[in-house]
């Protein structure tokens, strides 16, 4: 069983995974946690808006398989630029694909709780596979 957990997604810095960072946003400049900020040597490249889903499965938990529990699956968003064209897409890997089909998918480095409880963690990422040129 699916669940699509409908949402605006916002990821204020997409190509600067390309470059070990990710950063997200919600209409505000958040208090990025120590551990989620990128190094100093770094800058933003690209700002894009998503506009998607987040996929969930009903499965049965590990502990006690009679019970069940919502796990992420995967996201799917149409990613946009700040001029509203549309430039590209996210799904799972996670990946983030440009309209040219040039991708970078991403390696988790580490995370930290969203500070809205209902939301996913907050992750860096780095590039783990470019493949030619993203964004």
């Amino acid at each position: 069983m699916e669940y699509r957990n409908i949402a605006a997604i916002t990821i204020a810095s997409l190509i600067a995974l390309a470059a070990n960072n990710a950063t997200a946003q919600t209409g505000t400049n958040p208090v990025i946690p120590e551990n989620l900020k990128a190094p100093t040597t770094q800058i933003l490249s690209l700002e894009a808006r998503a506009v998607g889903v987040q996929i969930y499965t009903c499965n049965a938990r590990k502990d006690d398989p009679t019970r069940f529990e919502w796990v992420f699956k995967a996201p799917e968003a149409d990613l946009f630029d700040t001029a509203g064209k549309k430039i590209g897409k996210h799904y799972a890997g996670p990946t983030w694909e440009a309209n040219d089909g040039s991708k970078v998918v991403g390696e988790l480095k580490t995370k930290a709780d969203s500070p809205d409880a209902n939301a996913i963690p907050w992750l860096l990422l780095s590039a783990n596979q470019p493949r030619e040129r993203a964004f």
